[in-house]
């Protein structure tokens, strides 16, 4: 868990200075497509794949990732349609890994994933709030099947809803494991750069639980 809250730290500082925007993995979900805002799936699994078969891509500043995955849901079912390799001097810019190897799909179709899901038809930053008018889904998701769904008109909603998810999340016993890993990861952060004389240490640790709650594979939906 400590790890897991030093890596979302330094992602979070070092996404607010990139000067361009990732390129999110992509959901399609009864005919629509969303991106996917707040998470990476199967990381590892792909990006060793890619280079265990030695797959070249050309280097994209907004996809450093070097692929986009693809997911939908078929029947309440939430699998991996495809994963999309930019290689610019090919006719349509990507290569479909799906048509060279289909192993690697059936394998990543057998991972129970149990997550929740930040949607949006923009790809959008949930950092940078450059767009407050865009409406936003979550779902959860636990084996493979979408257990919870909500919709909200605007990031605003968005934030209220964080919000009211977060009080009920200082409830529970989680939160005070995630309480203590984010206070050491702060005061590590703070002892490192020399900064934070000026801003109350808890405003910052609770800024970061809110920010990476919905990462955390262990957080649950609270009706």
């Amino acid at each position: 868990m400590r790890l897991f809250f030093t890596i979302i730290f330094f992602f979070f500082s070092f996404t607010r200075i990139l000067a361009t925007e990732q390129q999110s993995d992509i959901l399609y979900m009864n005919g629509e497509k969303y991106y996917i805002l707040n998470k990476i799936l199967n990381r590892n699994i792909i990006e060793n794949y890619i280079e265990e078969k030695n797959i070249k891509y050309e280097i994209n500043s907004s996809l450093w990732r070097g692929y986009i995955a693809n997911y939908e849901i078929i029947n309440n079912t939430f699998q991996i349609k495809d994963i999309l390799i930019p290689v610019y001097s090919s006719k349509n810019n990507f290569i479909k890994l799906k048509d060279k190897d289909k192993t690697l799909f059936e394998s990543l179709n057998q991972i129970k994933t149990n997550t929740v899901l930040i949607l949006s038809k923009k790809n959008i930053s949930l950092y940078h709030l450059e767009d407050q008018t865009a409406k936003i889904k979550v779902i959860e998701i636990q084996n493979n099947k979408i257990v919870k769904n909500f919709d909200m008109n605007s990031f605003e909603d968005f934030t209220k809803f964080r919000n009211e998810q977060f009080q009920k999340y200082k409830l529970t016993d989680l939160y005070k494991k995630d309480l203590y890993h984010a206070l050491r990861t702060v005061q590590s952060s703070r002892e490192r750069h020399h900064y934070g004389d000026d801003w109350p240490i808890e405003k910052e640790v609770e800024e970061l639980i809110i920010n990476t709650m919905f990462e955390n594979e262990n957080f649950n939906m609270i009706l």
